[in-house]
């Protein structure tokens, strides 16, 4: 396998958080927070060695897995360029904004971690709806469901119907991230985050059933007219040749 420069520069890109552990080593906890609920409170925590050095590494890993299927799957080519760009640098670009921030709210800097997720998210959510309308089947990104990848255009409206819904998405998620969170505006969030995943996958099943419903009706249409046209045929021939039959018969009587 050729490894790309772009690969080389954005495992780097991937790992700088290293280089904020090392600075800010001596003031983490020995117990890091890495979680925090909906008002800001941490909720979860590893060891001060996994969190400063063992994350950055970790997303190193699942970053070569994505990178390396990216540049090697055939169907890449149906990605738009933005969306190829985002598959490839997703990884990297959030080690470098969410373990640096998790790494100086654990060494006691004032940072409200969630309001700052939650607009990074939205802004993510916006971008990334823009742009998945525009790209056709593939085995990368999207929605990749049985329906949508045998059927071209269950894969389009899916996926500009999808756009819309996480453009939505992260508009409320920015503006959830500017008012004072509660219990009630973090079930908004999970709420609007599922809306965005299940529902384009929702319309694309029920999308799918009806477009095959009105094709089997217009078959089984097509199939009643076919049989009507076969029975109208028959009856003409009847009463033609009982036509026939009638005039022999007077012809035979008048000879």
């Amino acid at each position: 396998m050729k490894i790309s420069k772009r690969m080389v520069l954005s495992s780097i890109v991937c790992v700088l958080p290293l280089v904020v552990s090392a600075l800010l080593y001596r003031q983490l906890p020995n117990q890091m927070p890495i979680h925090w609920n909906s008002v800001g409170e941490a909720n979860g925590f590893i060891g001060k060695n996994i969190g400063a050095w063992g994350i950055p590494l970790f997303m190193l890993a699942i970053h070569l897995v994505v990178a390396i299927k990216t540049e090697n799957d055939k169907s890449k080519q149906h990605l738009s360029v933005i969306t190829k760009g985002l598959c490839f640098w997703a990884v990297p670009l959030a080690s470098v904004i969410f373990v640096p921030l998790s790494l100086f709210k654990a060494a006691g800097y004032g940072l409200n971690i969630t309001k700052i997720v939650l607009a990074i998210v939205g802004v993510l959510f916006i971008v990334a709806g823009n742009y998945l309308p525009k790209n056709q089947p593939n085995s990368i990104a999207g929605y990749k469901l049985p329906w949508t990848k045998n059927n071209p255009d269950n894969w389009n409206k899916t996926h500009r119907f999808a756009g819309a819904i996480w453009v939505i998405c992260g508009f409320v998620y920015i503006i959830i991230s500017f008012i004072p969170l509660d219990n009630g505006l973090a079930g908004l969030t999970i709420l609007a985050t599922i809306i965005a995943l299940l529902a384009p996958i929702i319309y694309s099943y029920i999308g799918e059933k009806l477009i095959a419903r009105i094709k089997a009706h217009k078959e089984g249409l097509l199939d009643d007219w076919h049989n009507m046209r076969v029975v109208q045929y028959r009856n003409l021939c009847w009463s033609a040749n009982c036509c026939f039959c009638i005039s022999s018969k007077k012809i035979e009587a008048k000879s």
